[in-house]
């Protein structure tokens, strides 16, 4: 049962990866500001 239900996909990112939308959230600026250094 590799390919997940459009359902089940959305709702364990909300569960298991929301750590994961922070941290990605906040390490965009720090790219901008590396790149832009």
């Amino acid at each position: 049962w590799a390919p997940t239900p459009p359902h089940s996909w959305f709702f364990l990112p909300r569960v298991e990866g929301f750590p994961r939308y922070i941290v990605i959230i906040a390490s965009l600026p720090l790219l901008l500001v590396r790149i832009s250094t």
